[in-house]
């Protein structure tokens, strides 16, 4: 069993699981919103992009004179559009991946000190239940038997 100070009561482990629980959820809460500013930053720089990539279509189709020419720059256009695309949706993916870590790793600590907590709970209980039955087999008094 572990030494807790004030661990004598079951509302103070809930309390100490409640706390534990409270700052697992305000991490992920950290992580979820760095998430968020990184995934706004991306969409950014992907439209920025885009708009470089349609300007630079947009020059080369005015510079441009034959069919030949303005489809070579229309595919040009679509395979830089498609890489940006690919390239984000790998970012994201590995954003994904790493949050899920995070998390699980977050909820496996969590149900490690849930189990603890709980572990804990049931032995003092134990404990007290068996000084309470020694207390009432010594007709209330707490003392050790006579031998």
């Amino acid at each position: 069993m572990h030494d807790h100070p004030n661990a004598n009561s079951p509302r103070e482990a809930i309390a100490r699981m409640s706390r534990s629980l409270d700052m697992s959820l305000g991490q992920s809460r950290a992580f979820l919103d760095e998430m968020m500013r990184v995934a706004k930053n991306e969409s950014l720089h992907l439209a920025q992009k885009q708009l470089d990539h349609a300007n630079n279509a947009f020059t080369q189709f005015g510079a441009r004179r034959d069919i030949a020419g303005l489809i070579d720059a229309q595919q040009e256009w679509a395979k830089l559009v498609m890489q940006d695309y690919a390239s984000l949706g790998l970012r994201y993916a590995e954003m994904f991946h790493v949050l899920t870590q995070r998390i699980q790793s977050q909820v496996q600590a969590a149900a490690k000190g849930l189990a603890e907590e709980v572990e804990d709970m049931r032995a003092d209980v134990a404990a007290q239940a068996m000084a309470a039955a020694h207390a009432g087999l010594n007709g209330g008094q707490n003392h050790a038997p006579v031998q």
